[in-house]
């Protein structure tokens, strides 16, 4: 993946633009960092990423957060395979297990179904199928 940008109001313009749209946005939080995967309607998956963490240089904590475009396209048939027939999105039960210490969510904008979901396993899931099809640790 290539860093799209470092700059946080960047990174929200570009996510809006693309959020209302996209096939698949994947979203995990915790109390000082989050980390998302949103595929677009051009299938470009991007990773988008926020912490508080300790400047060295300034020896101060911050807020960071940086923007990641994949090389490749991702291949929509064999995601709307993946999840509407081999983790069955739409029959399937994937509960709200979020809590106080992580939540997550999951929107799917496929031709054929729209689903929102709040579960781990299933964040997990689809994490790895798009690292998988990339070729690459997102």
């Amino acid at each position: 993946m290539k860093r799209v940008s470092n700059d946080i109001k960047e990174i929200g313009e570009s996510l809006s633009k693309n959020r209302l749209t996209a096939y698949i946005d994947i979203y995990k939080e915790t109390e000082f960092s989050g980390v998302g995967y949103l595929l677009d309607r051009e299938l470009n998956l991007y990773r988008y990423e926020q912490s508080l963490g300790f400047n060295k240089e300034t020896h101060d904590f911050g807020y960071f957060s940086k923007l990641d475009k994949s090389d490749k396209k991702i291949d929509i048939d064999i995601i709307n395979n993946y999840l509407l027939n081999e983790i069955n999105i739409m029959t399937n039960i994937y509960d709200n297990n979020s809590n106080e210490e992580e939540s997550f969510s999951e929107i799917f904008r496929l031709d054929n179904y729209v689903g929102e979901f709040n579960n781990k396993e299933l964040f997990d899931l689809v994490k790895n199928k798009l690292s998988k099809l990339l070729e690459e640790d997102i």
